[in-house]
């Protein structure tokens, strides 16, 4: 959202300048470290649903 046109500074987030160089960088770091961060919490939830689906074809 803080690459989007919205002001989202209220809520204490200042804006990601896509159109200039710097702003495209800030913007591909921040993306990179969402990425690797929700790839933790993914492998989390697989691993979650897995042994939930395992305990269900036991007990069917």
């Amino acid at each position: 959202m803080r690459a989007s046109p919205y002001d989202l500074s209220a809520w204490g987030y200042d804006p990601v300048r896509i159109e200039t160089p710097d702003g495209k960088a800030d913007y591909v770091r921040a993306q990179r470290d969402f990425s690797a961060r929700s790839g933790v919490l993914r492998a989390g939830l697989i691993k979650v649903c897995d042994q939930v689906l395992d305990d269900r074809a036991r007990t069917a």
